[in-house]
């Protein structure tokens, strides 16, 4: 590490007192950090005000609909470059909802996602205590959304994402599983959840906003409705509800005898189709009956590279495996135990048998997967907790598609450093079991829901009740809404939450979530003492896709095809040193392949300190310098379109995608969830993809290049005639692109992000008014780092940001220029160089903004100064 971030901190001293003077030029042994705040009420005329891309109050258009598969109003295409809001953010009060409309309107966004306001009681939600309406609540909400809107700035209303009416209702919780907490899972089934929840959607869409005259079903101002935040009913299968109270899985063998009524017509026939034995004699496909083999035979540790060893020793004459961690990793499955590299087929039942026991009580995760472009549950995901006894488990899975040589059955052994001891361990495929017995009677609706001793067989027909039930819930909802008058479009949840098919059948539009880097929790979940977030680049990784590094590229497979879609949260942990890799990787995806919306997760999440100096949230924008920055410059390429779309498709059947993402620089990339197997488009394989030529992508017309060969050196330039961007490890580097040069000198890990936009509207060559915006990293002054700097604790630090200085020459073709330096709000600071073609750029300056302007058009050009 080259920066001395004492001297830094020197630096925010010198600050803080207000000594005045200029901060010394960066050197190549110590470059500088300087402070830089965008303030969060801005929104004064400058150079880096990006309002009048909003070309006026959204809904004045018309509503928000679906033409030629893509969001449009009345007159045009729409594209939406949004932020969430969460908690207490939906809530500000009116002075503050003005402000921050208008600011958001400057920086570039014309989208906010109203989000987690109902997940708690207010002040941070729209509930008072006692599970009524807080009117005061539903005032300011009002408010904030009429100001949204008359800034051009549209709203994405979620309907259920944290709200649980369960104890108001008298029953139990589901309990702390994420899965299924929030009543998330009772909603797809639980008829007095469903009653309640349609209940609020009415009440929600009827109630009139005073300040638009409208009921919010009416609204044109509010873009599009999503039904179902992240919830995994039918992917997550029945084991997360097999622990939830006797009420809740009373409801759900109520739901389950009635779908085997109508799928069988009577018991008799239900008996005949579910008790039968799978066709053909039972293969058993792994032996772990003897661990006396040579290196444990198909059975593998994996120990993170050695980082997360496990001791294993075999006892009672090789009948006995006995594990034991010798440390506790960060993730439990860095440290595992399973059988790689299975060949699975499709719709064929599996069982996975063992008895296991511990020194003392501890959890076991059990899983069966495919690792083919990222980790892929096949249906069993299942946490035990194993005791002193021997107990025997049985597991059934049936993989709804073929794996080749990717799947494999895993223990998770990172819970705890307690050892665990294996014996009769069986993988077998085929077999059955009684599924119904002669005293139980779906027309009584005595049938159990399956266990985890179930058959395959039963365990697919409840997979395949789960997924009508599903789709069930999703229609009728949707049926709700549109009878409400709800004219806009509607999703059920995230694309990977659920079958593809499912949002194909009932959803007018897709969307998605991932995060690079999302920070990792050692202990407790959401800790806010004990967390890690990782420093790597995603430009040096362009095929990770595995939690936490979601690289949003591997992403794009998930987009639905033919309809529009959206990626409704993305965003890279803080305080990650390259978490400024979040803006440009969007801009970049979402314009290459033509989606409708991108909204930045989050923006803000308190009803007050809007008007931030420093950012203390794993995924703060408002506060955090280089975010905003380049969400403003970044605004151009996406909503502009100066990025040319791809037009080539290559497209899969559900569950194909794979390696698919990995063709995102190239093809049009998406899900047909009806395009026949034999169709679906050739993919990568793993071992293409570590190949050095295969880290270099170019879109076909060569206005976007990806060049991740050299990990120290990867870098993505793009090229179009009113923005450029250079960005990655590219300290030390020359590129000329198209009408410019830039030279960059040494930075902090060669890391940098170099964006050059016309404000314009007219191509840099001939542009009178260019933005130059040239960052790295900032963090708050005082951060309490760890010695891999991954964490910080609780230990923040205070305002002012200081960013990071980027030291660089730049040369534009054409007519001389003038440079101004920019303040945080865009107004010119100083005259850098006066009316020439080359400038030198750094930390000197202080900033993380320019403005270039022509010779003969200064006296035309009103800049903020």
């Amino acid at each position: 590490m080259r920066c001395s971030w004492i001297f830094a901190a020197i630096v925010a001293a010198i600050v803080a007192a207000d000594v005045g003077g200029l901060l010394p030029e960066a050197t190549a042994e110590e470059p500088i950090r300087f402070p830089f705040v965008i303030p969060g009420f801005d929104a004064t005329p400058s150079a880096t005000n990006f309002s009048a891309l909003n070309s006026g109050p959204a809904g004045d258009d018309g509503f928000v609909r679906v033409r030629d598969g893509h969001f449009a109003t009345d007159s045009r295409r729409l594209r939406i470059w949004g932020v969430n809001f969460s908690f207490g953010a939906n809530f500000p009060s009116h002075e503050d909802a003005e402000r921050v409309a208008a600011h958001l309107s400057k920086i570039g966004v014309n989208g906010v996602r109203i989000h987690h306001h109902e997940s708690q009681a207010s002040p941070a939600g729209m509930f008072a205590a006692n599970g009524d309406w807080d009117p005061d609540q539903i005032d300011r909400l009002d408010y904030f959304c009429d100001q949204l809107n008359k800034n051009g700035i549209y709203v994405n209303l979620n309907l259920h994402v944290g709200r649980s009416v369960s104890q108001r209702l008298g029953l139990p919780g589901f309990g702390n599983n994420h899965a299924i907490n929030g009543d998330k899972h009772g909603l797809q089934f639980h008829a007095q959840i469903q009653t309640e929840f349609w209940k609020y959607c009415r009440e929600l869409l009827e109630h009139v906003n005073p300040y638009r005259g409208l009921r919010r079903a009416d609204d044109p101002g509010i873009a599009m409705l999503e039904i179902a935040n992240e919830n995994k009913f039918s992917n997550f299968g029945s084991g997360a509800l097999l622990s939830a109270p006797k009420p809740h899985r009373g409801e759900l063998q109520r739901k389950w005898n009635a779908w085997l009524l109508e799928s069988y017509g009577s018991t008799a026939a239900a008996k005949k189709a579910l008790n039968a034995s799978v066709p053909g004699k039972p293969v058993t496909l792994v032996d772990g009956g003897d661990w006396s083999q040579p290196d444990l035979g198909v059975w593998r540790l994996n120990d993170n590279d050695g980082k997360c060893p496990v001791e294993s020793t075999v006892k009672n004459e090789g009948q006995v495996l006995e594990l034991a961690p010798q440390t506790k990793p960060i993730q439990a499955w860095h440290q595992q135990f399973g059988c790689y590299g299975l060949d699975l087929r499709k719709e064929t039942p599996y069982v996975l048998r063992f008895d296991v026991r511990a020194d003392r009580g501890r959890p076991l995760v059990v899983n069966a997967a495919s690792n083919l472009g990222g980790w892929k549950s096949l249906g069993l995901s299942e946490e035990i907790e194993v005791t002193g006894e021997w107990k025997t488990y049985e597991f059934g899975f049936v993989p709804l598609e073929s794996i080749q040589k990717t799947g494999m059955v895993t223990f998770d052994l990172g819970g705890s450093t307690q050892v665990l001891q294996f014996r009769n361990m069986s993988l077998v495929e085929g077999g059955g079991e009684t599924a119904i017995s002669t005293d139980q009677s779906i027309e009584d609706g005595t049938v159990p829901t399956p266990g985890r001793n179930s058959s395959p067989v039963v365990q697919a027909a409840f997979r395949k009740f789960m997924y009508d039930t599903e789709v069930d819930f999703y229609t009728q909802t949707k049926k709700l809404l549109r009878d409400l008058g709800v004219k806009v479009p509607i999703t059920t949840t995230q694309m990977n939450y659920h079958p593809p098919s499912i949002a194909a059948q009932v959803a007018d539009y897709g969307d998605m979530h991932a995060y690079w880097h999302h920070p990792i929790f050692p202990g407790k979940g959401w800790d806010p003492e004990n967390w890690l977030v990782q420093n790597e680049s995603l430009v040096a990784y362009p095929f990770h896709n595995k939690w936490p590094r979601c690289n949003m590229l591997m992403r794009t497979c998930w987009r639905l095809w033919g309809k529009p879609f959206t990626f409704s949260e993305w965003n890279t942990g803080e305080p990650g040193f390259f978490s400024a890799d979040a803006i440009p990787i969007a801009a970049i995806l979402a314009s290459l392949q033509d989606w409708d919306a991108v909204f930045f997760y989050d923006y803000h999440s308190s009803p007050a300190e809007w008007d931030r100096d420093r950012f203390d949230g794993f995924f703060s924008l408002n506060g955090q310098p280089t975010k905003i920055a380049l969400l403003s410059a970044l605004a151009n390429l996406y909503r502009r379109a100066d990025l040319t779309p791809l037009t080539e498709p290559a497209l899969v059947a559900e569950h194909e995608q794979g390696n698919l993402g990995a063709l995102g620089i190239t093809h049009l990339v998406g899900t047909k969830p009806d395009l026949p197997i034999e169709q679906s488009h050739a993919l990568p394989t793993d071992q293409e993809l570590t190949r050095k030529e295969s880290k270099l992508l170019k879109s076909p017309d060569g206005a976007v290049i990806w060049d991740a060969r050299e990990l120290e050196r990867a870098h993505v330039v793009v090229e179009t005639e009113k923005s450029i961007v250079l960005w990655g490890f590219v300290g030390q580097q020359t590129f000329d692109v198209g009408p410019l040069r830039v030279e960059f000198g040494t930075c902090e890990r060669d890391y940098a992000v170099f964006v050059a936009t016309s404000t314009d509207n007219l191509p840099l060559s001939k542009s009178r008014s260019i933005l130059v915006t040239v960052l790295g990293n900032a963090e708050n002054h005082g951060m309490g780092w760890n010695a891999d700097r991954t964490s910080v604790g609780r230990q923040w630090g205070v305002g002012p940001t200081m960013a990071l200085g980027i030291p660089l020459k730049m040369t534009l073709k054409g007519k001389p220029l003038r440079a101004y330096s920019l303040d945080g709000t865009g107004k010119r600071k100083e005259t850098i160089d006066s009316f020439q073609n080359s400038f030198s750029l750094g930390p000197q300056h202080r900033t993380l903004w320019y403005e270039l302007i022509r010779e003969d058009d200064e006296a035309k050009i009103r800049a903020g100064s």
